[in-house]
């Protein structure tokens, strides 16, 4: 996928449209709800048969008060899932609202996915993440990460970009990949036992960089990641 569709689809445009009140006067609190700017989009290319498939979504706040409220789901024809993430921002007398820029991690998990090849669609307040996965299938047991990363203008695969596997705790690189002419990467280690928490510190080619936390949603032995990015 390269090049991003229109927005949250108009099936779900309604969960945006407004902001609930509750009372009338100033000092009372105030919903907004918001399509989030989605950052990151991890999820496996392969799952055992009878294996849930969590997807992991990174996306950034500009404000203190926002945090990410719930997420609509659809199913189409058996193959195809859509996933578009609804934002919720909380104003209240109580507490303030400073701006931000923060990255926060999420997660989906839809429990029973299909045997076969199927594909997934993430939505953001104007990215489309599209991927294609293989349930039923026999993952190797190791600790695979694959990234694709893309220019956040158009979608176009950056070459030459980085991403460095870090892990939380010790802050050990564990891995570096570089994108080749596709903007995609990827390498394997080897299983650690114990799910691993770990972090993606993503370098474009131009110097900007965005890191990825995965604290609660950490690498699993068995489960190959693979990790789209737009920023």
């Amino acid at each position: 996928m390269r090049n991003p569709r229109p927005a949250v689809p108009a099936l779900f445009a309604a969960l945006f449209a407004g902001a609930v009140l509750a009372g009338c006067g100033s000092d009372e609190v105030v919903i907004n709800y918001f399509s989030p700017d989605v950052l990151a989009v991890t999820a496996p290319d392969t799952l055992a048969a009878g294996q849930p498939l969590d997807v992991k979504i990174h996306w950034r706040a500009t404000s203190t008060c926002q945090a990410l409220d719930a997420f609509g789901f659809s199913v189409f024809d058996d193959t195809t899932f859509q996933i578009v993430a609804q934002g919720k921002e909380t104003i209240a007398p109580d507490r303030t609202c400073d701006p931000s820029d923060a990255i926060h991690e999420a997660s989906y998990r839809i429990p029973s996915p299909p045997l076969g090849r199927f594909r997934i669609q993430v939505y953001g307040s104007r990215q489309l993440f599209e991927m294609s996965v293989l349930g039923g299938a026999t993952p190797a047991a190791v600790e695979r990460h694959r990234v694709l990363v893309m220019n956040v203008a158009g979608g176009d695969p950056v070459a030459g970009a980085t991403a460095k596997v870090i892990a939380l705790g010790t802050s050990d690189t564990l891995l570096v990949l570089t994108a080749g002419a596709e903007g995609t990467a990827d390498s394997a280690l080897a299983c650690p036992g114990a799910p691993r928490a770990y972090q993606l510190l993503v370098s474009g080619s131009s110097g900007r960089q965005v890191v990825l936390p995965f604290q609660q949603n950490p690498a699993r032995c068995g489960v190959p990641e693979r990790t789209h990015t737009r920023f």
